[in-house]
């Protein structure tokens, strides 16, 4: 059965699921590739940067753990030239239908 929840309660859920996934939206074009993601945040165990209809360009990472998911968050809600990055945790089921649609 499947149930609707609150915004609220679906990011506390996200936050007790202790998820190591972080969803990051509006990629600038200057971040290349994985290891320049790992440049900029810490204990990153892998990323994949695509480009989604819906969101554009993206990163999926996965950090090392939550705390580390929780950091990338920080670093990567930022403004650039082309916009504003948005990064959130993000659960697996949502990482496998952005890299399915990308």
């Amino acid at each position: 059965k499947a149930k609707v929840i609150s915004q609220q309660d679906f990011e506390n859920f996200l936050e007790k699921s202790k998820t190591h996934l972080v969803f990051v939206k509006n990629l600038p074009e200057d971040i290349e590739d994985e290891g320049d993601i790992k440049l900029m945040a810490k204990d990153i165990k892998k990323a994949t940067i695509g480009t989604h209809p819906t969101h554009g360009r993206f990163a999926m990472i996965e950090a090392t753990n939550h705390e580390a998911a929780h950091a990338c968050v920080d670093v990567f809600n930022i403004p650039h030239s082309g916009g504003v990055m948005t990064a959130e945790l993000t659960t697996a089921y949502q990482q496998e239908t952005v890299l399915k649609a990308s």
